[in-house]
Order: structure tokens, then sequence, then C-alpha cells
């Protein structure tokens, strides 16, 4: 018999009202319900509390403006669930997610990453990271981890907050130095919005991480 999970989601949210309520209805109709929606308001100042406030099943927090890293730490240590999953407050997660996702812990890993695609590409630029995408998942090998174990966020530390940009790397990173292994879970399918749609968008794209890998560097080197 399968191991039975309780599953949280942890969406952090910050200024998040033109896409927030299609990524909430997304988890919402998930074929295996999670076990609670906790939404981690990172202290938005247009309407995103006012449209989250109408969505009935999720639990809202308003924190102080700290950005992701620290959002998502207060999620996950609120958080009821055995397994936490990080949501991008800008992506739509096919129906079967959460059931694909499970299939990595009922084989014993703690960590499991699954398969971003672009959301809707329409442009050249768009069609073109979703096809870098197709590529990327050939012969993939895990070097981060979108869901994980509350017991693994534990021993690892969780987020560093320190980070803005690479922090989700940055958890891999700590997750494989302590000998955990990551499933990847290919069927199971997020659409991420936040890809670029235009050579302007992957230029500032590249400049927005570019200028906050050094910090990560730093912390690798020392």
């Amino acid at each position: 018999m399968a191991k039975k999970f309780s599953i949280s989601a942890v969406v952090p949210v910050y200024n998040s009202s033109s896409y927030i309520k299609e990524t909430i209805d997304s988890l919402i109709k998930q074929k295996r319900k999670f076990d609670e929606i906790i939404v981690v308001d990172d202290g938005s100042t247009d309407n995103t509390l006012e449209i989250l406030n109408k969505i009935k099943g999720i639990k809202v927090i308003r924190c102080k403006h700290a950005e992701r890293s620290a959002t998502r730490n207060t999620g996950w240590k609120k958080a009821k669930g055995d397994i936490i999953a990080f949501i991008e407050s800008d992506s739509v997660f096919d129906k079967n997610w959460v059931m694909e996702i499970v299939k990595g812990f009922e084989r014993g890993y703690e960590a499991v990453i699954d398969k971003k695609h672009v959301y809707k590409p329409t442009t050249f630029i768009a069609k073109m990271n979703d096809h870098f995408y197709a590529l990327r998942y050939r012969n993939y090998r895990p070097f981060n981890a979108w869901a994980m174990t509350k017991n693994l966020l534990k021993d690892v530390g969780g987020f560093d907050e320190n980070l803005m940009g690479p922090e989700d790397v940055d958890l891999g990173r700590r997750i494989l130095e302590k000998r955990y292994k990551i499933f990847f879970a290919k069927s199971a399918i997020q659409y991420h919005k936040g890809e670029p749609k235009t050579l302007r968008e992957g230029i500032k794209r590249s400049f927005f991480y570019g200028s906050r890998i050094i910090p990560y560097w730093k912390k690798t080197k020392s």
C-alpha cells in the first residue's frame, strides 16, 4: 500500500493581481488535492490581497516586504504538511501536477522537481524558450527542487534569505550536499508566465539574474 502524505502548497506573492487568480485556480482544481494552500503576501501594494480574500479554501499570511526567500521560509514554517510544494505565483499547473509529484515521494525520495514549459508561447522568443526547455529535459539531472519534505527543509535550513535570484539553486546545492536525491517528475507540468516573450525581456531578465549571482558565488567559494 502506498504511503499517504499530507501536502501543503506555499505560494509567495508580491503585486500579483494580474495573474494570481489563475494560479490559485489551477491549484484548487488538482485531481489529487492539496491538504492546504498557503499564500504568503510579501507586502503587496496593488489589489492582490483583495483578490485573494475572495478565494475560498486558502490561507493568506501577510508580511512586510522582504523578498521571495523570506516569504517562502515563512510559508513552510507555518505549513502543516509532510510535503511542502513551493509554487510560482505566475504559473499555471496541470491538473495532474500533485499526483505526479507524489510519485517521487512514494518511491522514497525527499525532494522532487517538476517539468517547466512556457505558458502559451506565441512569439518567436517564447517558442524558442519552450524549445530550450524541451532540449534541457532530455537527459535531465536535477539541480534544484520545488517540492520536498518538511523534515528535509529543517535539515538544510530552508532558503537563504540573503539571496534573491539563485536562491533555489543554492537550496538544491545544499540538498545534494546532504546526500539527498532529487526525483524528476517529468509528467508534472508547470506552465510559467514569467518567461521572456521578447529579446528585450530576455536581456532584462539575464541582467537581473546576472547582477544577483555574485553573492551566491561568494557563498559557494567561502
